[in-house]
């Protein structure tokens, strides 16, 4: 697990309503829901089946709005 940025966590956790309670943070980041970047890394889709409040869908996918996954994904490459 790469050393992640902690200050900036935090002050990402303060920019999201989590209605799961940032479970991933608990679990240090080892459950995350599944999600990639798109094409020309402009935005994060999100690959979960289940429903998160921080999805948007438009089209045929769901793009994740969680400050806090976008930045795993887009700075760590943490894609699940």
């Amino acid at each position: 697990m790469p050393a992640y940025n902690a200050d900036t966590i935090a002050e990402l956790k303060t920019k999201t309503a989590c209605t799961k309670d940032f479970k991933c943070e608990k679990n240090e980041f080892n459950e995350l829901c599944a999600a990639k970047p798109t094409p020309g890394r402009q935005f994060v889709e999100c690959l979960e089946k289940n429903y998160c409040s921080l999805q948007l869908h438009f089209g045929n996918t769901n793009f994740c709005r969680c400050p806090l996954r976008v930045y795993l994904v887009m700075n760590y490459a943490v894609f699940e």
